[in-house]
Order: structure tokens, then sequence, then C-alpha cells
């Protein structure tokens, strides 16, 4: 996956979206019942499809991701202690928020109202008062000699879909070589681990919602050709741990997104338009 800005030339992937991971584990509302099917119970594409309904039903979760480093043998890993966080709600409307930090400085990228955002100090810094970026189809062309890229449309859908879980859980029961790791206790609550092998373009052919153009775009985004993800789901089938990585390099960091706060996610409101500037305005501030 491709970076929603430049941040470093030498950084990984898995640098490239991260900001300080809150604890991990999938609280959850305090009305969930265990389904009659647990996903724990089930083959490995069953498990994955139970997990996809589960999170359709709650609609919203919050997240939080991290640069992780798995150990041998594909268990939970160790998380660099660098990490994102956010909320995001799948659910129509659909609705996005991502704070990510390089350790210098904070990036923000919103989605609310069918358009993207950005935020942070680089915008706070040079918006003349203004914080936050408008995305259309010119932003990318403008702010293409700034040291602020952001990115094409194709890139930001695939943001979106990465960080979607019931994307992630459909496309991989639907194109994913599954293996079914076993149970695992992550952040002392109880989960089945299953795992799955997909190549890139089976991966953006498999996204639900998304235009057969929309598929061929995303998968031209991505800078792998094939990846692993490892998923834990609880007991209420909640996708509660994902972690993706380059299946050719297993001790390079990878991925991580926990969900918890299931349908309860912060709601996410379309900045106020005094508090908006355009590309134009903004490179011309950066180039001052």
């Amino acid at each position: 996956m491709r970076a929603t800005w430049r941040i470093a030339a030498a950084a990984t992937v898995s640098a490239l979206l991260v900001v300080g991971l809150s604890a991990c584990g999938g609280s959850s509302d305090g009305g969930s019942t265990v389904p009659e099917k647990k996903a724990a119970d089930l083959d490995p594409k069953d498990a994955l499809e139970a997990a996809a309904a589960a999170m359709t039903q709650a609609g919203s979760a919050s997240m939080a991701t991290s640069a992780v480093a798995p150990p041998a043998g594909g268990h939970s890993g160790s998380s660099s202690g660098n990490g994102g966080s956010g909320s995001f709600t799948w659910k129509s409307p659909e609705a996005f928020q991502m704070s990510m930090n390089d350790g210098s400085r904070e990036e923000i990228t919103l989605y609310v109202g069918g358009t993207m955002y950005f935020g942070g100090d680089k915008i706070t810094e040079n918006g003349g008062g203004k914080k936050w970026l408008k995305y259309d189809s010119t932003t990318s062309a403008t702010m293409e000699k700034t040291d602020l890229s952001v990115p094409d449309p194709a890139a930001m859908t695939e943001m979106r879909e990465f960080f979607n879980p019931v994307a992630q859980l459909t496309a991989n029961a639907k194109a994913g070589r599954l293996t079914k790791v076993g149970a695992e206790t992550v952040g002392g609550t109880k989960m089945v681990h299953i795992q799955s092998f997909i190549k890139t373009d089976a991966w953006s052919a498999a996204l639900p919602g998304l235009t057969a153009a929309q598929q061929k775009e995303v998968a031209g985004a991505m800078d792998q050709k094939s990846a692993t993800y490892d998923l834990w789901i609880d007991d209420q089938n909640h996708l509660v741990q994902v972690r993706v990585s380059d299946p050719g390099l297993p001790y390079k960091a990878g991925i991580q997104t926990t969900y918890s706060f299931y349908g309860h996610a912060p709601k996410i409101a379309t900045p106020p338009a005094n508090d908006v500037l355009d590309a134009a305005q903004l490179s011309k501030n950066l180039q001052g």
C-alpha cells in the first residue's frame, strides 16, 4: 500500500501509515452476544464470512495501526511502538479518519461526504489560518512540486479499502488461500487466527462495492504483487486484529490494524468551509 503523504524516501510501506498504537484488544459494546456459529468453530472461509457479517452489522469501529515485526510461527508479533489512530464508519454514509505521525509531524486523512481532506501540522503551518486541504481532481497535480505530495484517486480508494474490515474479510474469504492457524490469546482475549495468502490483483478484484475499473486502478496503486493477511477474530465474530505483510520477507515489518468499540466510532464531521483551503493557495504558500 502506498503512503498517502511523502514522509521519507527510504521508509517502508509499514512505516508510512503509523502514529501511536492504542492498546491491542477488541473492546465491544455491552450489548454484544455470542453468535450461534462462532468463527472459531468454522472452517477458514466460513469464519471470515461470519466475521464480515458481524462487522457489517456493527457498522463502525475505532481503529489503531502500527508497524510490527512478526516472530517465527506467525503469532501476534511485536509492535514497533509507533502507530496511527482513528475511526471508520463503513455503513452508509461512509466516513474515515486516520491520524499519522512520522516522528516529526502529524498528518491527518479525512474522508466524509464523499470527499477527502488532508490536515495536520504542515497544513496548519502553511494554511494562512486554514486547517484542511480539500482533495479534488486538480489537487495532486497542483501539489506535485511541493514537499507535501498527495495520492492519486486510486491510491486514495486503496487506503480506504485497506482499512475497511468488511472489505478485507470479504476479499480474503473470496480469493485468499486460507489456513486456520488456531486458537490464540491477544490482549487477554481468546481469538481464532486465520491466515490468508492472496495475490494483489485477486484481492482488488474481490473488493465489494467497487466498479471493475476501480478494482483495476486499486491493483495498480499497490506496490506488492501479493501479501499475507493474518486475521484474529473474537467470540462475537468481530475482527479484532489484522496484519498485512510481504510473504517473501517474513521478518520485515508489517502493517497491523486493531479494531475496537464496534458500533460506537466517533462521528466524523465535514470540516467548516472557512477552515478549508485550495491546493493552489497551499502550493503557493509552501513554495513561498
